[in-house]
């Protein structure tokens, strides 16, 4: 059986476009994995570190996560694990991930910036791109 990870960023655009794959052949017969990392962010303040989210907020936004998964699970219409986790670089903690669950495919949106505006934004789909340890299925929104 083939093993699917699908990684979920949690906006409306990464959802409307993974919805298109509604009963794809790309999920048949296979062990899927719905995933979110939620990168945890360091600020300093006047000298103060920052940290977001702190350990205390993160059963509230796991349950928020996975209910947000779930409702894609449905969407799909797919059986999925789903699996939020707290990390502070999601491009490394995915390629761990991937590895570690032996993984044959990753499933991943992009968000369809262009130019200037795509120039500034780091991309985690390019890094899966080029750093998967396993065969990478990029799906991209609806051109406007």
């Amino acid at each position: 059986m083939k093993k699917i990870t699908i990684c979920v960023d949690l906006n409306e655009q990464c959802f409307n476009t993974l919805k298109k794959l509604k009963n794809s052949e790309l999920f048949k017969n296979a062990e899927i994995h719905l995933v979110h990392f939620f990168e945890i962010q360091v600020y300093t303040a006047e000298f103060t570190p920052f940290v977001f989210p702190t350990t205390d907020q993160y059963p509230e936004i796991e349950k928020s996560t996975l209910q947000s998964l779930e409702n894609l699970e449905k969407d799909l219409g797919i059986t999925a694990k789903k699996v939020c986790r707290f990390v502070h670089s999601s491009e490394e903690s995915v390629h761990d991930y991937l590895k570690e669950q032996n993984m044959n495919l990753v499933v991943v949106s992009t968000q369809g910036k262009h130019g200037i505006e795509g120039f500034f934004h780091s991309s985690f789909t390019d890094y899966l791109v080029k750093y998967s340890p396993c065969d990478v299925y990029v799906a991209r929104p609806k051109a406007e």
